[in-house]
């Protein structure tokens, strides 16, 4: 064989090793999001592990209390509109970071990955008639391209085998972001910014990523209540620990 022959011959080689490489490394393992090693998981074993979980709190609004507490003092003396919350996370650190990339970034893999993990949580609990994530108006929708409480939900319902109904609530009204606004403001922005035919379900979860104040899930839960609904309660990502 001359040697342009065995030269051919290796770099024909070189190339289908490289090709054979390439088309490997999705199943070898990915990138995880928060350290960057190499992982089989969106989010390595040890990553996963220092996520802030929420273990103790408020049974209804998941405000975090004492080990012991089951109520918190804002919702002894004015009870939400929703019956109960529940928060797989504190809205702090890494977390906070993933959901901000899932939100502005458009990274939906995250939504999977967290709604997966809520869904693990939640195998033991009373599962409702069916889940609605908490809706965007259609400007926004468009502007963002997808919703981020639908990313979260869809796992959830597949994992739970529980139907998603965004069609029981809509938002009717364009409003500024919750972030932008002081806490005493955000009950008027979303005040009757919601709408809901008749629902043919009497009970339901919402879905959402995070909750600060309680003002949009209580505007939703109004909504809902208003069209037949009996019980209402949310199932969040994370809930920033302040109102």
């Amino acid at each position: 064989m001359t040697g342009q022959a065995v030269g051919c011959q290796l770099m024909s080689r070189w190339k289908l090793n490289k090709w054979s490489r390439f088309v490997q490394m999705p199943r070898l393992g990915q990138v995880c999001a928060l350290c960057g090693t190499l992982n089989t998981d969106l989010v390595c074993g040890d990553c996963a592990a220092e996520l802030p979980l929420l273990e103790h709190a408020c049974q209804q609004c998941a405000i975090q209390l004492p080990v012991g507490g089951v109520l918190c003092g804002s919702c002894q003396k004015k009870p939400p509109v929703f019956d109960r919350a529940w928060s797989l996370y504190h809205y702090e650190g890494a977390l906070s970071h993933l959901v901000h990339r899932l939100k502005y970034r458009r990274e939906l893999q995250i939504g999977h990955w967290l709604g997966a993990r809520m869904a693990e949580s939640l195998v033991h609990a009373d599962l409702p008639d069916v889940i609605i994530p908490v809706p965007l108006h259609r400007k926004r929708l468009q502007q963002r391209g997808f919703n981020q409480a639908m990313e979260l939900a869809r796992p959830v319902a597949s994992r739970l085998g529980i139907s998603v109904q965004p069609w029981c609530c809509k938002r009717t009204k364009h409003t500024a972001p919750q972030f932008e606004l002081p806490a005493d403001q955000r009950r008027k922005n979303v005040a009757e910014a919601f709408a809901c035919p008749p629902v043919p379900y009497h009970r339901v979860v919402v879905i959402d990523d995070v909750m600060t104040t309680t003002a949009t899930a209580n505007a939703v839960a109004k909504a809902l209540k208003n069209a037949g609904v009996e019980q209402v309660t949310l199932w969040l990502c994370a809930r920033a620990q302040h109102k």
